[in-house]
């Protein structure tokens, strides 16, 4: 079964405005319309790019838009292992050259689109959907992260690691967790991680959500240290404690941005 695949009810905060997607939440395939999509992100010009999981592409909402452009993807929502296809895609980051980065989930790799492109090249993971846990490949990836030197960093959810793939690389080294695919609640392990970032020092935060914790790796360790959450991996919903958390994003500052999924919010820690 795979992880997430039933949606989990949200309630909506206070001074919020759809930017993509219908404000009714009606679901579809159309370009108004997205189905359960489960990653965003948003470059310096305002240009939203949704991760529309169920309709197995990238759309991209401009400032204003009341429909989005597939980018990555079928737009009328076919799902495939060709190189223009995708299979329930997760995660998405666009680096400053526009290029997109998409967590092909159920092809296990990650995709790279470059602007314009109708099809995506395969930088980490098998370009022909198999998984597994050697080094060079991956098992249903959700979260996606790439530094200033094109390191791609890959939340390789079901073998429980954080993959980091230098460019042109063909396998990749385990930055977190067990490089074998263990999984666990100590330190030195992972289970199910869902959300990876990556600072400008190298730490490695990590969503690991089925121990309700965010765990930060520094570079070359063997062990992360709890820093949102219980480090013995007990849920809640006191300010200290998480409920199966999605994903993680730091800012300048050093505060944390944490969505407490299950918690139906987002945590702010600092």
């Amino acid at each position: 079964m795979l992880l997430l695949r039933t949606p989990v009810p949200t309630y909506a905060p206070i001074s919020c405005e759809t930017v993509a997607g219908d404000s009714n939440g009606s679901s579809g395939v159309t370009a108004g319309l997205l189905y359960y999509p489960y990653g965003v992100y948003v470059d310096s010009a305002g240009n939203v790019y949704v991760a529309d999981t169920y309709n197995s592409r990238i759309q991209k909402w401009a400032p204003g838009a009341t429909s989005g452009i597939t980018v990555a993807g079928d737009s009328g929502g076919s799902f495939g292992i060709a190189a223009g296809l995708l299979y329930y895609a997760d995660g998405v980051y666009v680096d400053s050259a526009g290029n997109m980065y998409v967590a092909d989930n159920r092809n296990s790799r990650i995709q790279k689109w470059a602007p314009g492109a109708t099809s995506g090249i395969t930088v980490a993971g098998d370009s022909n959907g198999s998984s597994g846990v050697t080094a060079a490949l991956l098992h249903y990836p959700f979260g996606v992260y790439v530094d200033s030197a094109g390191n791609v960093y890959v939340a390789d959810t079901y073998n429980h690691r954080i993959q980091k793939w230098a460019p042109g690389a063909t396998s990749g080294i385990t930055v977190a967790g067990d490089s074998t695919g263990s999984y666990g609640v100590t330190a030195a392990l992972l289970h199910y991680p869902i959300g990876v970032y990556v600072d400008s020092a190298g730490n490695v935060y990590v969503a690991d959500y089925s121990n309700h914790r965010i765990q930060k790796w520094a570079p070359g360790a063997t062990n992360g240290i709890t820093v949102v959450g219980s480090s013995s991996g007990s849920s809640g919903v006191t300010a200290g404690l998480l409920y199966y958390p999605y994903g993680v994003y730091v800012d300048s500052a050093g505060n944390m941005y944490v969505a407490d999924t299950y918690n139906s919010r987002i945590q702010k820690c600092f």
